[in-house]
């Protein structure tokens, strides 16, 4: 496909979903941007884009990743309750770092369990498909990254960049090119989600330090 192509389609493309995936790119950068911050404010903004990216995705036949939308909606009233009170004695939850077991069970366990059970059932009802895999893969890869948010483990920027990274060429193969292009920004602001929250942790540790030296 020529640029002159591309850029009939990108134009075509906006007419035709009346602005719906540029409204999705939009409330999805403003959702990452408040994450960094860690404002508790994300999970408003990113229930309103995943609504919007669930009909996008849905006309486009990415099934998993319409599934994965409706999932977001009922963990990001999980996230927002563990943020506001997920932490001791019903505080608001600190930045955490994934343990040992934790990485054992996400990689041997969770990620292939979740990539292998949606992508036979994506395969079974498209059998023609040739993007069930990713579909499937960065489906998974997407709901252990929001667990994680969630649960305000650090390594969940990680996980994001990689399934960001699957998306790039899943969404344009669908020609969903002002998705495929947010996944870029989301790269760049997973990047600095992970330093921003490592700054947090090291201040975290930094003043528990602090107060058990006063305490002896």
């Amino acid at each position: 496909m020529s640029i002159e192509e591309m850029g009939a389609k990108i134009v075509e493309q906006a007419r035709s979903q009346q602005g719906i995936e540029i409204a999705c790119v939009v409330f999805g950068i403003l959702c990452v941007w408040q994450t960094v911050r860690e404002s508790a404010w994300c999970w408003f903004t990113g229930t309103i884009q995943v609504v919007l990216t669930g009909y996008v995705v849905f006309r486009a036949g990415l099934y998993a990743d319409f599934g994965l939308q409706i999932l977001y909606v009922v963990l990001n009233g999980y996230g927002l309750y563990q943020w506001l009170y997920g932490g001791d004695e019903k505080s608001r939850l600190k930045v955490t770092r994934t343990t040992r077991a934790g990485y054992a069970i996400v990689l041997f366990f969770a990620l292939p369990m979740l990539t292998g059970v949606m992508a036979g059932v994506l395969r079974h009802f498209q059998p023609d498909s040739k993007t069930y895999w990713l579909d499937a893969l960065s489906t998974a890869l997407s709901l252990i990254a929001q667990v994680g948010l969630a649960r305000k483990k650090l390594e969940n920027w990680w996980v994001w960049i990689v399934a960001n990274f699957i998306y790039i060429g899943l969404y344009a193969y669908k020609d969903l090119y002002y998705l495929s292009a947010m996944q870029i920004v989301f790269i760049a602001l997973s990047l600095r989600g992970w330093f921003k929250w490592r700054e947090s942790l090291v201040k975290q540790n930094a003043v528990a330090e602090v107060t058990c030296v006063s305490e002896i």
